[in-house]
């Protein structure tokens, strides 16, 4: 299979969709539709990715607070703006992570400002124990999110992962989804560090993109991600299927070549089509 980009992807999935319109709609609809789609994968990407990264900061500046050990690492968002605040008791942790509210240049090229609040309630590993993420007016790259995700302890070194409302407004348009995931730490439970670290991610998420489309994604096929630096950026395994307005459907494979490797490459294919090897524009 060919290796090219999104834009190229659904550019040419969008002539298939439309290959039966009249001539002169051609033109029109495909140059639209093909926008609508590229904007729904890159926004899709770009949520992923950040929320990742986020929880990543939470799990390390708990792990790190809890020892009483310093630091010797950065953060990726740890830039010249940034201040951290812990707050609460031993039970009820709170750490607030500001920006502040003009755009900060990170360390990993990224402006960011707003805040990201953490609350992390019960003794870690215990069943029940909580750790809720809220972004206030937290802004990536002018994109800005709004809401909270909540992780639940359940046993048997699982959580369960949920959404109720999120929402992220870009310009003058808004997209707002749900969630509800399970997440199984195959390996590396219960150290320090995210190099053994092997992770399961199951379940689905669901809402309205910003150009008001409906869409509900289900992971078939469970996506793993290795903690070793050659492998933490992506998922090495996995599939997700994203069906809008019980219309289009879109199939997304981390792992075209079956092989679990290391790398950006994925494949998508719309509505059944043949898929088309793509390059993961965001770090996941």
């Amino acid at each position: 299979m060919k290796k090219t980009t999104f834009l190229m992807v659904l550019m040419v999935a969008t002539l298939v969709l439309f290959n039966s319109c009249k001539k002169e709609a051609i033109a029109t609809d495909t140059e639209e539709t093909s926008e609508q789609l590229r904007l729904a994968v890159d926004d899709q990407q770009l949520v992923d990715d950040e929320l990742d990264k986020v929880e990543r900061v939470g799990d390390d500046e708990e792990a790190y607070f809890d020892s009483g050990t310093e630091r010797m690492d950065s953060i990726p968002e740890d830039g010249p703006c940034i201040t951290k605040t812990w707050s609460g008791d031993s039970l009820t942790k709170i750490l607030t992570i500001d920006y502040g509210s003009a755009p900060c240049l990170c360390l990993d090229s990224v402006y960011r400002s707003g805040k990201i609040i953490f609350t992390f309630s019960g003794k870690k590993f215990q069943i029940g124990a909580t750790k809720t993420v809220r972004f206030i007016n937290y802004t990536v790259n002018g994109h800005v999110f709004n809401g909270e995700r909540v992780r639940i302890y359940v046993g048997n070194a699982t959580y369960r992962r949920k959404v109720e409302q999120m929402s992220m407004t870009y310009q003058d348009s808004t997209s707002t989804w749900k969630s509800d995931e399970t997440v199984v730490v195959l390996r590396g439970f219960e150290t320090i560090e995210r190099d053994d670290d092997i992770r399961q991610v199951t379940g689905s998420t669901w809402g309205l993109r910003r150009n008001g489309v409906a869409f509900r994604s289900e992971i078939k096929r469970p996506l793993i991600r290795k903690g070793l630096d050659a492998c933490s950026r992506y998922f090495v395994e996995g599939i997700v299927e994203t069906k809008e307005n019980n219309r289009n459907t879109i199939l997304f494979n981390y792992d075209p070549y079956n092989n679990g490797a290391c790398d950006n490459l994925a494949s998508v294919s719309f509505n059944g089509q043949p898929p088309i090897i793509v390059e993961i524009k965001y770090r996941r």
